[in-house]
C-alpha cells in the first residue's frame, strides 16, 4: 500500500476557514488551503462525499491511500466493494485552476446543497471538507457533546 508523505500532511493548515461557491459550482477556498493543494506534487484531486452534507477534497496522493485501503486492507471485500462504487458514483476527478477554484460535479453539489449558504472548510489528515454553515454547527454542536470523553482519551495518550 502506498505510504502518505507525513510532510505533505503535517503542511495542512490548522483551522477552520471560509469558503465559497460560484454559480458555475467552483468553490473558492482559503489562500491558506490553496497553499496546501499547491503543494501538492501531483496537482490531480478527487471530490466526492463520505458523510451527510460534507464534500471531502482529495489531493491525489491522499485519494489513491484511500483506494488502496480499500482494495488491499479493507476485511470486509463487499463492504470495500460498495464504498468504492458509492465515493466514485458521487465524485470525480478534478484540478485547482489558476484563480483557486475547484470545480465540484453539478450531481455532488446539488446532493450536498452547496449552494444555499454560507460555507466552511478545514483539514484533517489531508483531505478538505467543506460544508454548509448549518452542517457545520452541528458537527461542532455533536463535538462538544464528545469532547469529555473525548479529551480523557487523549490525555491518556499524553495529549497536552
Amino acid at each position: 500500500m502506498p505510504r502518505l508523505s507525513e510532510e505533505k500532511i503535517n503542511a495542512a493548515p490548522f483551522g477552520s476557514s471560509n469558503a465559497s461557491i460560484d454559480d458555475k459550482g467552483r468553490i473558492k477556498l482559503s489562500t491558506a488551503l490553496q497553499k496546501f493543494i499547491q503543494g501538492q506534487s501531483d496537482n490531480r484531486l478527487y471530490v466526492t462525499t463520505l458523510e451527510d452534507g460534507v464534500l471531502a477534497i482529495y489531493p491525489a496522493e491522499v485519494w489513491q491511500h484511500n483506494v488502496a485501503v480499500m482494495q488491499e486492507t479493507f476485511e470486509d471485500p463487499t463492504a470495500a466493494e460498495t464504498m468504492t462504487f458509492l465515493l466514485h458514483a458521487m465524485g470525480g476527478a478534478t484540478e485547482m485552476d489558476g484563480q483557486g477554484r475547484i470545480l465540484i460535479p453539478a450531481k455532488l453539489r446539488d446532493a450536498l446543497d452547496l449552494t444555499s449558504e454560507p460555507l466552511k472548510a478545514n483539514c484533517f489528515k489531508g483531505r478538505i471538507d467543506v460544508m454548509r454553515d448549518s452542517v457545520f454547527d452541528r458537527k461542532v454542536a455533536e463535538a462538544m457533546e464528545r469532547r469529555a470523553q473525548v479529551l480523557l482519551q487523549l490525555k491518556a495518550k499524553q495529549f497536552i
